[in-house]
């Protein structure tokens, strides 16, 4: 179950990120030739957008009419249900693999990268379980965000031992120019390891799911550590650094970044329920406490003044968080599958309630929105379906699509005149709900054309009793 709902939310996350490529982007028009989409490029050259077809085995054409293809675009093979690709051969032309470009493609197990590719994008082959070893050419001189996350099965990791750029060591994969540690693949991963003196940073989401993994050892050269690395590293419970470290510490379990105060990871292994984040801490980083699934409970100072995305997903026997009126800031998908959070009270500086920041928070009976709100974003509290009545402050400008979609006990939500932006589906799935709006506003009418059940604040029905 929990791994399924990992998979959901992680979906979700990729859906909305491939959505916003696809829909806001300023990319010029989109050209289709066979199976292939694509656009012309500052060079004249073609970047593939999407490919719609069903090959198992796929030799990338070199040309689209007659066009030469230098680049594979963000998502452009993205799988969200069922890829039959199991062997993909990219051209010799192509010198760019865009974020996410072969993402859950979980049948590949070849991929042939030409000298020609530069740069790998971040999270390129991301869950690509079948990937089984991958040749990373010398001409590659750029490499994104752990691109081979969730590649369970990645056995081999092949490097030249004379690329100008990276290095494999152990099956850790480096950026040499930054000294930067990008990954250890989940298929290469030790049970105790320690980073090697003279490394400076380690990236995002460098060790995600290594699962193997019990214990790690932080050099004194690490200057810089990105968001969470360690996320779903289910079993890292120990994460040993000298008590002189000019940047980093550890206390009651957690790492801090000290040269920013960041609270940086929290184990999920942890068997504490009640935690409390240490005073002077002011950010609590993206994904820190991910997963924690002991934590009932948890205390945050006055010092604290933003909470990043995705920090809390995931607990889900969370019940209360006591939220300090010092923080401005809430992140996406902050509290998403909370799903015995019960209340929250949104601090009174907090300016906007960020994407999926609620969704999937089954028992969330009440929610204060603040005054100081102004817009509530995509998903926001979908799936709440607890919650009975909410109502929107005067300063809200924006609901976002599926804001509140699918709260299926939601009774009554009072829409204010500030409102000029509701999205598609804000109200889906709410068969019990009635909104209450101003007469002559946007609400009013977006509700006539939704053919949505609402009132007026100011009935007159009393005139006819």
């Amino acid at each position: 179950m929990k791994r399924v709902f990992s998979l959901l939310l992680a979906f979700a996350l990729l859906l909305s990120y491939c959505s916003i490529v696809y829909t806001e982007s300023s990319e010029p028009e989109k050209k289709n030739s066979g199976d292939f989409e694509y656009i012309l490029i500052e060079d004249g050259t073609a970047r593939i957008t999407k490919y719609r077809g069903k090959a198992s085995e796929l030799v990338i054409p070199e040309k689209l009419d007659g066009i030469t293809v230098t680049s594979i675009g963000d998502c452009a093979f993205i799988s969200y249900l069922f890829s039959p690709l199991t062997s993909v051969t990219i051209p010799n032309n192509v010198t760019d693999i865009g974020d996410y470009a072969f993402s859950n493609c979980r049948n590949l197990i070849d991929v042939i990268l030409p000298d020609s590719v530069t740069r790998i994008g971040n999270w390129a082959f991301s869950g690509c379980d079948s990937l089984s070893k991958i040749i990373i050419p010398d001409s590659v001189t750029s490499i994104g965000a752990n691109p081979f996350e969730d590649c369970k099965n990645l056995k081999i990791m092949r490097i030249s031992p004379d690329h100008p750029t990276l290095a494999v060591i152990d099956g850790v994969l480096f950026y040499k120019p930054d000294k930067l540690l990008v990954c250890c693949p989940m298929g290469l991963a030790k049970e105790v390891y320690s980073i090697p003196q003279g490394v400076k940073s380690i990236g995002i989401d460098a060790f995600y799911n290594n699962m193997n993994l019990i214990s790690l050892t932080i050099p004194d050269s690490v200057t810089s550590i990105h968001a969470n690395p360690f996320r779903y590293c289910g079993n890292l419970s120990s994460i040993i650094i000298s008590p002189d470290h000019p940047t980093l510490t550890v206390i009651d379990g957690a790492l801090i970044s000290k040269l920013d105060s960041r609270l940086v990871w929290y184990p999920m292994k942890s068997s504490e329920k009640i935690y409390s984040v240490p005073e002077g801490t002011l950010t609590i980083e993206n994904s820190a406490f991910e997963s924690c699934k002991n934590l009932t409970d948890v205390n945050i100072p006055d010092s604290v003044t933003s909470i990043g995305d995705n920090a809390f997903v995931g607990c889900t026997n969370l019940i209360s968080i006591s939220l300090p009126n010092s923080i401005t800031s809430i992140g996406n998908h902050v509290f998403s599958s909370c799903s015995n959070l019960t209340s929250i009270t949104i601090p009174n500086d907090v300016t906007s309630i960020g994407d999926m920041s609620f969704c999937y928070c089954f028992r969330l009976a009440s929610v204060k929105i603040p005054d100081s709100v102004t817009s509530i974003g995509i998903s926001a509290f979908q799936y709440c379906e607890s919650l009975i009545s909410v109502t929107i402050p005067n300063n809200v400008t924006d609901i976002g699509h599926s804001a509140f979609s699918n709260c299926t006990n939601l009774a009554s939500v009072v829409i204010p005149d500030s409102v000029m932006k509701i999205g598609f589906g804000a109200f889906t799935g709410c068969n019990y709900l009635t909104l209450t709006v101003p007469r002559n506003s946007y609400a009013a009418q977006y509700c006539n054309e939704n053919g949505l059940n609402y009132t007026y604040p100011d009935s007159l029905d009393w005139l006819t009793n």
